[in-house]
């Protein structure tokens, strides 16, 4: 739609905001595109009823030992300058929980420029460079970062970055193999920067999916009547929004209606790809025997980067290690080496190493490497294992992504698993 009329209604962070569209009539969280700023740090002295026009109470400027918080003094900025102001937006993409990213232009000009240009936001850069201005931001932020402004009041031009990944080989033996049909696979849909979805590529098996999806598509689904699943884990066939098509999917949530006028809708995940979406039954068909899992089993298979987590997309660098770890795989036949198995959500989930052999490039050590993931807590003896905590260790030294504030706590899920490794 281009640029969109609106009004800044709250202000979250430096570049997160809600945001009222009055010509659609609907308020979103709406993202500033290409740039990050670190969370506002709150009182704990204060109730969060407290009103926005109190921000300086409920997000001091410095901490209980009289040290600037640069994040709210960042927060401070964009609220000076946009809270309740008249702007325009321009929308580029959503996430699946519903936040809008985009463009803002204040006064028929971006944003982005005078934020990166005082310290008030980082660039970021996978994102970023995709934009037509990247080049001037990537200029901006290199004079902030020098003059220490804002976010950079601490930067140090001489810290030791962490070493590129260049030989983090496969980890040829794994502790508890578990042996597919092929070592190749193909990303079909990703979750977070170390979760996803994924089929097998040998020629084999992509002609099988081939043939299956013809003989699926043969049929005339649009024909059939409307089918509604009275319960989770129903195989049907499902009209994909984006193109149209159909394809097998499972009923993973059934969704109540709020009232009598709404219909009752579905999430359902597509087998084969593993993508989900929320549908009605008007897009739903009852599944023809031939298809059921019994006679052709779901073809991609949950994964899961062995021994790394990276955060999910709505913690801080979720994002980014997303981004990566799409650019890395998207569209590619993938070197993979199963380590694990175990069952999330009814399903197995394979914990595998993942790469280009070619390059001998371990996807795995790169997100850490980079600051994006962290290894998991778990007892192994294996060489790439102690490789990954090695990489690790730079990354914390270095201060690179999740490492930015020290450590970050281990989660429960890591201890179920350090013991089923045992």
């Amino acid at each position: 739609m281009g640029r969109i009329p609106a009004v800044i209604q709250y202000v979250f962070s430096a570049g997160r905001f809600k945001t009222l569209l009055p010509t659609q009539g609907v308020e979103i969280i709406f993202s500033l595109q290409g740039v990050y700023s670190d969370k506002p740090v709150k009182s704990e002295k204060e109730e969060d009823t407290t009103p926005p026009i109190n921000f300086h109470k409920l997000y001091p400027v410095k901490d209980s030992k009289g040290e600037i918080i640069a994040s709210n003094v960042a927060l401070h900025y964009s609220r000076d300058c946009l809270y309740q102001h008249d702007v325009e937006v321009q929308i580029e993409d959503m996430d699946k929980y519903g936040v809008f990213f985009g463009m803002l232009y204040v006064n028929k000009t971006d944003y982005l420029p005078q934020l990166i240009e005082t310290g008030n936001a980082k660039v970021q850069h996978r994102s970023a460079e995709k934009l037509p201005s990247y080049k001037r931001y990537e200029e901006l932020e290199t004079k902030a970062k020098n003059a220490k402004k804002g976010l950079w009041w601490n930067y140090d031009p001489t810290a030791k970055k962490a070493e590129e990944p260049q030989n983090v080989p496969f980890e040829e033996q794994p502790n508890k193999p578990v042996v597919l049909p092929t070592s190749v696979v193909t990303v079909t849909d990703i979750m977070t920067g170390s979760t996803f979805y994924f089929q097998e590529a040998s020629p084999e098996k992509q002609a099988y999916i081939t043939d299956m999806m013809s003989d699926f598509q043969a049929v005339q689904w649009q024909a059939k009547q409307p089918f509604s699943p009275d319960k989770k884990r129903t195989w049907v066939a499902a009209k994909f929004s984006v193109d149209g098509n159909w394809y097998r999917a499972e009923v993973i949530r059934i969704i109540s209606p709020a009232n009598e006028k709404e219909e009752k809708k579905f999430e359902i995940r597509y087998v084969d790809y593993g993508n989900t979406e929320i549908t009605t039954s008007k897009n739903l068909r009852a599944l023809e025997k031939q298809f059921f899992s019994s006679a052709c089993p779901a073809q991609a298979k949950r994964g899961k980067l062995a021994y790394i987590r990276a955060p999910s997309l709505d913690q801080e660098y979720g994002e980014d290690a997303a981004v990566l770890f799409k650019e890395l795989v998207w569209g590619k036949n993938l070197k993979a080496i199963i380590q694990f198995e175990d069952v999330q959500e009814g399903s197995a989930c394979y914990h595998l190493q993942l790469g280009e052999a070619e390059k001998k490039t371990n996807f795995n050590a790169l997100l850490v490497i980079q600051g994006l993931a962290r290894v998991d807590r778990v007892d192994s003896k294996q060489e790439f294992y102690k490789r990954l905590q090695e990489e690790e260790d730079k990354a914390k030294k270095a201060r690179l992504g999740i490492w930015q504030y020290g450590a970050v706590p281990d989660s429960d899920e890591e201890r179920v698993w350090a013991t089923m490794l045992k």
